[in-house]
């Protein structure tokens, strides 16, 4: 974020790596940033893209991004990515919005394994997953389960 003039993609990827969120009331634009990381950078962005952020839908955006943000796994990212096209398609979010999720997308995906299978261990213990495998041998299932994982 060295310059001034931020894209689109770029200032929705910042607000969602800092926990910015927005919201509409009445045409005008709200700015819910309660850890106080919003940059003068930031905020001009904002107020140069107030008219993409206020016709984007905000509802089903942030929701979107925060399933990015949150994801564990890069099979996660798929669904996310999956979900988002199906809101284009439903024309909850614009191209630009989607174009923004891919590209954090792919961010994050640089961050986080595929796969619980490419997962170290010591990530896995941390990481709240669970996995159920088929043992052929035991010729049952054996649960897998993170140190802070919640089981139904």
């Amino acid at each position: 974020m060295s310059t001034d003039c931020l894209t689109f993609e770029q200032l929705t990827q910042q607000l969602v790596l800092r926990g910015i969120a927005l919201s509409t009331i009445n045409e005008k634009l709200i700015v819910d940033d309660p850890a106080e990381r919003l940059t003068p950078i930031l905020d001009r962005a904002i107020r140069q893209h107030r008219e993409a952020l206020l016709c984007s839908s905000l509802a089903e955006f942030p929701k979107l991004l925060f399933a990015v943000k949150v994801a564990s796994l890069g099979e996660d990212l798929e669904r996310v990515v999956e979900k988002a096209e199906e809101a284009l398609a439903a024309s909850k979010i614009s191209t630009t919005e989607l174009e923004s999720l891919v590209a954090v997308a792919a961010a994050r995906s640089r961050q986080i394994p595929y796969s619980v299978e490419d997962m170290p261990l010591d990530q896995f213990a941390q990481s709240g997953l669970a996995r159920r495998v088929h043992s052929r041998v035991l010729d049952e299932d054996v649960l897998f389960a993170a140190d802070n994982a919640q089981i139904p």
